[in-house]
């Protein structure tokens, strides 16, 4: 069951269907986010860069008690993410290296976790994701950085040089999974 304050949890939709469910929930006065991301698509007769989903089939919504029944029932929507029988709470913090990462001029590539090794824990240290934390990504070239979005069981990766990357220390690892 969903607290009395908006938290922001994910959605999957139909195939496809991303914008439009975004679009039904915004004009039913839900707040959403769908994180996109450019990918070059190739026609017999051009190319073009084209605005995708960062993640595909996934919404994120700002949802509470009082709006749940209406996100639910929302066309498109297939279900709201669970583990176990509690929603998947996406931190607010999550979203903002989401909003992040999407404003960057660095290629994305996202991948779901599990077909991630997972390597050290890293934090930014320069540039537009400083304080950023992170994971090296080892199965990939040297300098990727993997953003975990656990609520998705999912990881935005991007590269970065292995030279604005710093170890992050317990403590700081500790305090980021609490947000």
């Amino acid at each position: 069951m969903m607290s009395e304050n908006p938290q922001w949890v994910a959605v999957y939709t139909r195939t496809r269907a991303e914008k439009i469910v975004s679009q039904r929930l915004v004009d039913q006065g839900i707040e959403t986010y769908l994180p996109v991301r450019l990918e070059k698509h190739h026609w017999s007769d051009r190319v073009k860069m084209v605005s995708v989903p960062m993640f595909r089939s996934y919404l994120f919504v700002k949802m509470c008690r009082k709006t749940e029944m209406i996100v639910r029932e929302t066309a498109g929507i297939v279900t709201i993410v669970k583990f176990g029988d509690k929603y998947s709470i996406v931190p607010e913090s999550q979203i903002e290296m989401i909003r992040k990462l999407e404003q960057s001029a660095s290629d994305l590539y996202v991948y779901e976790t599990a077909h991630l090794k997972r390597g050290a824990r890293v934090v930014v240290q320069e540039g537009d994701f400083a304080g950023m934390e992170g994971t090296i990504v080892s199965n990939c070239k040297d300098g990727n950085f993997a953003v975990s979005v656990e609520a998705l069981r999912m990881s935005v990766v991007v590269t970065l040089d292995r030279n604005v990357l710093k170890v992050a220390r317990r403590q700081d690892t500790k305090n980021s999974k609490s947000d």
